[in-house]
């Protein structure tokens, strides 16, 4: 417990620090429609390399929440070496505030390094420098910001007034945002370092604009789907998280390998990790080693992930006695190299077309041809599911 005071503070940080009661106040139902009409026009402003992702997420955050100010705030370093949080996006009251840097001894340095998520009262009542920010603070929601897996800012929203007095649907609401300006964040970074070589920003911009274009059809198609086919905010959570989470695993499983492509087999245990105990007694490659590119492994990551939680739930990994194939091949024709990805199940119960597509339906037949320029089939066989994917190799080792 931290019972010190700051030099001029006032108060102990334990008194300004009362992030017990977001579960003890009531909460407000979540507005799950609201809150997907405004994630899907950021998604899609987020597209849009002249705009200011962090300042459209601050203004979201900001409004979803209620709150008088809002901002995004990241560690940098200064010219001398001294750590600092410089404001990256402030909205409301505090908009004035947007670019200057504040100490590392602050709310949001308790944040980064608790790595978890802080409401404070008075926080100028513990906090030094806090007496010199215009508009007094009445109550302050901070959420870690990650980039690659690592806490390394905060969002925040203020309350200047008495109301409103933030719960928990507060934090729900921040820690889905904060995911999404983690994405928009390294998206706008690209960008930057892109613009530093004209030619080569041209070839990879290029790429770069349609595996965004990629990654917010399946993210905003993820997000309706798991809305429309949830019943209660558990399972909508549930579902939304574990996909998100999968998207997340396959980027890792890149960044890992150092080369900027990822093995097959390594990208089916990472997406069946959580799910099976031991996969490689129930699921077997066969073929040669195939590499994916980023956009690649992405995209199939997500279709291995809906694979396996439906083999898990309805197929063959629901039973002892059954299995699943995935075998590879790469080969030519018409002078162009292709690789296939065929995934095969057995021993299972036989398998069933659903009366309705979802998610994984469209995932699997529409959205990962679609982006990786390939074709594919799903067929509900007795012997369990296929899923056949044919897509052609671009410069791959």
């Amino acid at each position: 417990m931290e019972k010190d005071r700051s030099i001029s503070g006032t108060m102990s940080f334990d008194e300004v620090d009362i992030t017990h009661e977001l579960q003890s106040r009531p909460a407000r139902a979540p507005a799950l429609e609201a809150e997907n009409t405004a994630i899907r026009l950021l998604l899609e402003e987020m597209a849009n390399p002249r705009v200011g992702v962090l300042e459209l997420l601050s203004e979201t955050a900001m409004r979803l929440c209620g709150a008088q100010s809002a901002g995004v705030s990241i560690l940098e370093e200064d010219e001398d070496g001294r750590e600092r949080f410089r404001w990256h996006a402030a909205t409301g009251r505090w908009s004035i505030l947007s670019g200057q840097n504040m100490p590392r001894h602050s709310p949001c340095g308790v944040v980064v390094d608790r790595q978890s998520t802080i409401l404070m009262q008075h926080p100028e009542r513990y906090f030094q420098y806090s007496n010199n920010i215009p508009a007094p603070i009445q109550e302050a929601l901070l959420v870690p910001f990650h980039i690659d897996g690592r806490a390394v800012g905060t969002v925040w929203v203020i309350a200047h007034e008495e109301e409103p007095r933030f719960e928990r649907e507060d934090e729900r609401l921040l820690g889905v945002l904060s995911h999404f300006a983690s994405i928009a964040y390294n998206e706008h970074e690209k960008r930057e370092r892109l613009s530093r070589s004209e030619q080569r920003n041209r070839l990879l911009a290029r790429e770069l604009s349609h595996r965004a274009k990629n990654l917010l059809s399946i993210v905003q198609a993820l997000m309706s789907q798991s809305a429309s086919r949830a019943e209660t905010l558990e399972e909508f959570q549930r579902t939304f998280r574990a996909r998100l989470h999968s998207l997340a695993a396959s980027h890792d499983a890149v960044f890992a390998s150092g080369t900027g492509t990822v093995k097959l087999d390594e990208l089916v245990k990472t997406q069946t990790l959580s799910l099976v105990e031991d996969s490689s007694d129930c699921i077997v490659l066969e073929g040669p080693e195939l590499h994916l590119d980023a956009a690649s492994a992405q995209i199939i990551g997500m279709a291995l992930h809906e694979l396996s939680t439906n083999s898990v739930k309805y197929g063959a990994l629901s039973d002892d006695a059954g299995g699943v194939v995935i075998r590879t091949r790469i080969f030519e024709e018409d002078g162009s190299k292709f690789y296939q990805i065929l995934w095969s199940e057995h021993g299972g119960p036989p398998a069933e077309e659903p009366a309705a597509a979802g998610f994984g339906s469209m995932l699997l037949k529409r959205v990962v041809p679609s982006s990786t320029g390939g074709k594919a089939s799903l067929e509900y066989l007795p012997h369990g599911l296929t899923w056949n994917l044919i897509a052609p190799i671009a410069d791959l080792p």
